[in-house]
């Protein structure tokens, strides 16, 4: 009854999961330690899939290796060169997938970001940090050479971003601010204005946490001084009404730059943590968040929906950069000259045309 009625209202659609993981975190399996097992790319389809039911489909999901971002002994499992080439193997043949290069700026360089880019052109879509993991401060200038690598290129860089709330009541801890909060963010992302930056989590935390992410983002976006975006992965997780996405919607459509709601973007951090215990849990989320929508944006839902869960992602990632006018100017006039040679070549050969005579 739920497919058919959902199918009914023009329910369904494409979806762009700009935020799930393989690599090890918190896997359990066959009775081995927590986090001793990895997560691999089918399991990231086998909780995403499930959207089927509802008459949804999967068209991407942008992967990052946990093994890049956890650490132990105080470095990451892997580094930024063997890591992110392994995700890129166990992507390889699979048109669903897309993968950001895990970014090091504590113990790596980028360097080595460059070097993987020349060897594979076509292998990432974007630049992921993770400042809570690696304990190195958003603003450091450490992260200032990849994000410039990073506007260089016009590459996404989704940072995992949190903010410390009380857990009791939500409100802000604002005397233990967390190395990853949103205006760390925010202060190094205006070193690289025009470089497209995530606040994966839209702050994470719940209440004020989100409330800050979203006052960081209109602040950028009516500022002009950088190009910040947030994904809702984790926010309002186990809401069904979904008031922290709801609000951040209705702010972003009133900025006093008009509505930007192009900035927000689908994402789950799928398949760890409780998407990993209740396998349901993906779709749940995304039946209950398009249903919020709908019910509080009318006949602008479907297209909030459409921009959310993927047109968005898809002009951010994968969109084709538009010509020059530059570069059109000149393909044109070379067509021009080329058509101009064949006439001259021909013109001996053409007949002259007769003027007919009333």
């Amino acid at each position: 009854m739920l497919i058919s009625k959902v199918t009914q209202t023009g329910f369904c659609g494409k979806i762009i999961d700009v935020h799930v993981h393989t690599g090890h975190w918190d896997k359990q399996c066959d009775g081995k330690p927590n986090g001793a097992e990895p997560y691999l790319v089918n399991d990231i389809f086998e909780r995403a899939d499930v959207v089927k039911r509802d008459g949804d489909t999967i068209s991407k999901v942008i992967i990052s290796n946990l093994d890049c971002i956890k650490e132990e002994n105080g470095k990451p499992l892997m580094d930024e060169l063997e890591g992110n080439k392994k995700l890129l193997a166990d992507c390889k043949g699979n048109p669903r997938t897309a993968v950001l290069a895990v970014c090091q700026p504590k113990t790596g360089n980028v360097k080595n970001i460059e070097t993987l880019f020349d060897r594979y052109p076509k292998g990432f879509v974007g630049l992921k940090f993770h400042p809570l993991t690696s304990g190195l401060d958003a603003s450091d200038v450490k992260y200032v050479p990849y994000l410039k690598f990073a506007q260089k290129k016009n590459l996404p860089c989704l940072f995992h971003s949190q903010v410390n709330v009380d857990n009791n009541n939500g409100q802000l801890l604002n005397d233990n601010i967390s190395v990853a909060d949103p205006v760390k963010i925010y202060q190094s992302a205006k070193k690289a204005p025009k470089a497209p930056v995530i606040l994966g989590h839209m702050g994470a935390g719940w209440g004020q946490a989100h409330s800050k992410a979203v006052d960081i983002l209109v602040e950028s976006i009516e500022k002009g001084d950088a190009n910040l975006y947030a994904d809702i992965s984790w926010v309002d997780f186990k809401d069904p009404e979904k008031p922290n996405v709801i609000s951040a919607i209705k702010r972003l459509m009133n900025t006093k730059k008009g509505d930007k709601t192009d900035r927000l973007l689908f994402g789950t951090d799928a398949p760890i943590a409780e998407y990993s215990a209740d396998k349901d849990l993906y779709a749940r989320v995304v039946r209950e968040t398009k249903a919020a929508i709908r019910k509080n944006f009318g006949d602008k839902a479907d297209e909030l929906i459409e921009k959310i869960f993927y047109k968005n992602a898809d002009n951010l990632f994968f969109a084709q950069k538009p010509v020059s006018k530059l570069k059109t100017g000149a393909v044109i006039l070379g067509g021009l000259v080329v058509l101009g040679g064949v006439l001259w070549a021909l013109k001996d050969k053409l007949s002259p045309v007769e003027t007919k005579k009333g």
